[in-house]
């Protein structure tokens, strides 16, 4: 693939035209902007008030579990998310550090002024980027013509309508209207107020849009977030109140960072945050009041992994207490998050509740707690380059896709950012290449490229009936997406479509030649158990075997004790021509090394998995006979038999994108496959033996 490098904004008629617009300016809709722009197209960001972009509307923290998996892949293409929180941070953390590396969760706390500051700074000095300010009414939607058979796309989005009617023509849109897309705030019985975030409106016609005029199937879903405290009236020395501190020095987020740290204005200010316990006390006012909760919507749910404190009182009755992370919001910030305290009571009745946890006993709070309800988008009507499939030219990334948090949002605004510019550029190609573009193609990430693959992958072929959440367990090629190595998996895929910036690039190829010369050297110098003891490594038996400095780490040594112990030996006859690579070793950075021993630490059983992701991808190309007749295989519902009579998938890989079609479809359809697959070539094999 090849960036585009077509600049500034262009008339249509007599409305601007951009090649790529991009609505909201939350996390997705910052990470989508900036990677069009990156790519080459000229971008522009739509958004009710330029103060807010970059807001962080809930927790004011980046990462954790899985979640900071997602931060490194955004990170590895050239995103914001890695780079902002660096210079913003209050903590940085690793959370899983008792477990091995592949479930680590890099984690930071975040000032929420700096946060936005930095990111604001950021999609400012982006080249190829500018800032709308105005609502988005409308999509302008146009009709396909000229579509290839059997071809599902009806429609085709051109540009926007704004809030004072003027049209903005774009070659892409994408939608990243997070808890906007007509959003309401819920705070007990009666309080019902429009909007996706306190003291902002919401999108109603862009709803409307999306049903109507796309025919789209939307959702509704509850997030909801905690009080706000006043740091000052909250007791830190109470007994039951405990410091967590964190790591020392901050581990950084962002690949370009690792070897210098986080910014030095923030590591040299790094704070703790506390914790306390909810008790019996807490749970009875939370009983006693569940008739003063909000009324939502038949059928709407909420996030599963971050319930409201009534939903845990609910679910887990025999529970004596929950633990409440006190998060500070920033260096001098005079405001706490409760983070385990979401409710959507009365405020009065908040304050009672949030006075019975200790430490909280005088808390005051300075904003109540509220759920949010909003429309979403069934995924399933969505391909993996996060394109609406019915729908040219039209991408959705975040909230809107049935996601909850800021790093699952940003890891979906990267991709359908690429993707979007990547189509614009085809359509200034012409009509044919337009279609084209618009049923295939873009950048893909698969389940084994990155934990970005694995959510894009859960939500357009599964759906969100809830809130999805990211973890290591979605994962079942865990050991092979590590944080550590998420630039050698994703860079060189966002080089080839452009992205990545020249600046990051050079970095990396530096750092891969460092890796491999490590990485090499680790295979290469192998001895005996015998040999091993002359140079001081005798925590393996001295015998015959044969062993590789990766064989020894495998075995629960660090890369860093061998490679020391065979320099301080410095035993010529044993080290041979390795030598001056032994030496060019130390030279390498030590998180470098430190990437290459966790690699080796790893090596057998990334091996097998390498293995099973090969046969995946051979399945996924796995062809369907062109003569399959669905209705007369017999595993398939009607409604699956319809879709892949008209589809007629050439792939395994084409039929698991068509949507409806089940997992258990999937496997039966693979079977019957892999049969024909073993006729044909017994067939083929047989009239080549009868013409030799």
């Amino acid at each position: 693939m090849r960036s585009l490098r077509r600049l500034g904004v262009r008339s249509f008629g007599s409305s601007p035209h951009h090649d790529v617009l991009v609505i909201g300016g939350g996390h997705a809709g910052c990470e989508a902007a900036a990677a069009a722009a990156r790519v080459g197209a000229s971008t522009a960001l739509i958004t009710h008030k330029k103060e807010t972009i970059g807001v962080m509307s809930c927790n004011p923290s980046i990462g954790g579990i899985g979640k900071g998996v997602l931060v490194k892949e955004i990170d590895a293409l050239d995103g914001l998310m890695g780079r902002v929180i660096d210079k913003s941070g209050v903590q940085f953390r690793v959370l899983n550090k008792s477990k091995g590396p592949a479930v680590h969760g890099p984690r930071a706390q975040a000032d929420r002024e700096l946060y936005r500051t930095h990111m604001q700074q950021e999609i400012a000095s982006q080249e190829n980027l500018s800032v709308i300010e105005s609502a988005v009414e409308d999509l302008i939607v146009e009709a396909v013509s000229g579509a290839s058979p059997g071809s599902p796309i009806t429609h085709r989005v051109s540009g926007v309508v704004l809030g004072d009617g003027r049209e903005v023509r774009a070659g892409s849109v994408v939608v990243c209207t997070g808890t906007f897309l007509k959003g309401a705030l819920l705070i007990g019985p009666t309080i019902r107020e429009i909007g996706g975030r306190r003291g902002d409106g919401s999108a109603i016609g862009l709803s409307d849009t999306l049903t109507e005029k796309l025919q789209l199937s939307l959702g509704r879903l509850i997030t909801g977030t905690p009080p706000r405290i006043l740091k000052e009236s909250i007791d830190f020395k109470s007994p039951g109140v405990e410091a967590s501190p964190g790591d020392t020095p901050p581990l950084a987020f962002s690949f370009m960072n690792r070897k210098e740290g986080v910014d030095p204005s923030v590591r040299d200010r790094q704070i703790p945050t506390y914790f306390t316990f909810t008790n019996k006390a807490t749970h009875e006012v939370v009983k006693a009041h569940m008739h003063l909760l909000p009324t939502f919507q038949p059928g709407v749910r909420g996030p599963r992994y971050c319930p409201s404190i009534e939903n845990k009182v609910r679910r887990f009755p025999d529970r004596i207490r929950h633990q409440i992370w006190l998060e500070p919001e920033g260096f001098d910030n005079d405001l706490v998050y409760p983070n385990g305290l979401n409710n959507g009571f009365p405020p009065d009745i908040q304050t009672e509740l949030v006075r019975t946890i200790p430490g909280l006993e005088k808390a005051v709070l300075t904003q109540p707690g509220y759920a949010v309800e909003y429309d979403y988008v069934d995924p399933k009507q969505l391909d993996p380059t996060l394109r609406v499939s019915s729908v040219q030219g039209l991408f959705l990334a975040g909230q809107i896709n049935g996601t909850t948090g800021y790093e699952e949002a940003g890891s979906q605004g990267i991709i359908a950012g690429i993707n979007a510019a990547l189509a614009a550029g085809a359509m200034a190609a012409g009509e044919g290449a337009r279609l084209a573009a618009s049923e295939g193609g873009g950048l893909v990430l698969d389940r084994a490229d990155g934990y970005t693959g694995v959510l894009i992958d859960d939500l357009v072929t599964k759906g969100a009936s809830e809130p999805y959440r990211m973890f290591t367990s979605r994962s079942e090629y865990r050991l092979l997406l590590r944080p550590e190595n998420a630039d050698r998996r994703l860079t060189p895929k966002g080089i080839s479509c452009g992205v990545v910036g020249r600046e990051r690039r050079e970095m990396f190829e530096s750092d891969l030649r460092d890796y491999d010369h490590v990485r090499k050297l680790a295979d290469s110098i192998v001895m005996t158990g015998n040999g091993w003891h002359k140079v001081g490594v005798s925590e393996i038996r001295a015998e015959g075997t044969r062993r590789s400095i990766t064989d020894l780490v495998r075995s629960g040594l660090h890369l860093d004790t061998v490679l020391e112990r065979i320099r301080d030996r410095d035993d010529q006859e044993i080290l041979g021509d390795y030598t001056d690579d032994l030496a060019r070793a130390f030279e390498v950075h030590p998180i470098i090394r430190e990437a290459v021993s966790i690699d080796c630490q790893y090596s057998l059983y990334t091996e097998k998995q390498r293995a099973e992701v090969a046969r995946m991808r051979r399945q996924r190309e796995l062809p369907i006979p062109e003569d399959t007749d669905y209705a007369s295989l017999r595993w398939f519902s009607a409604e699956e038999v319809e879709k892949l009579s008209k589809e007629r998938p050439k792939t395994i890989g084409e039929a698991n994108r068509i949507m409806g079609i089940t997992p258990a479809s999937m496997s039966f359809l693979l079977a019957h496959c892999v049969k024909a697959d073993k006729l044909l070539k017994k067939k083929r094999q047989g009239e080549r033996a009868k013409h030799s």
